[in-house]
């Protein structure tokens, strides 16, 4: 009897908006704008969210003032090499 009852109960609203899944921050850093800024659109149109730096520099500036879950890294910059930085950012940050 007791199910019979609860059957006709229409579900209650949910009161709070689905919330979406936090975008993935994903720095892309090369000195090549003609490889650099096509990756940085596709990502964006994947609904990533891309910040771009053309060499390591740039790079430690954009690390200082947010955080990223992944770079992507040219290895071959034009004011450091891209292998130490790269094991410096996995030392320091974790970021892979």
């Amino acid at each position: 009897m007791r199910a019979a009852a609860f059957a006709s109960l229409a579900p209650l609203p949910n009161p709070l908006p689905p919330v979406a899944p936090p975008r993935l921050r994903v720095l892309v850093v090369g000195d090549h704008a003609g490889i650099r800024e096509p990756l940085a659109d596709w990502l964006q149109r994947q609904d990533f969210d891309v910040a771009t730096a053309a060499d390591a520099r740039q790079m430690r500036h954009l690390l200082r003032h947010r955080p990223f879950d992944v770079i992507v890294l040219d290895i071959m910059l034009p004011d450091e090499n891209g292998l130490s930085l790269c094991r410096e950012v996995a030392a320091t940050l974790g970021t892979p």
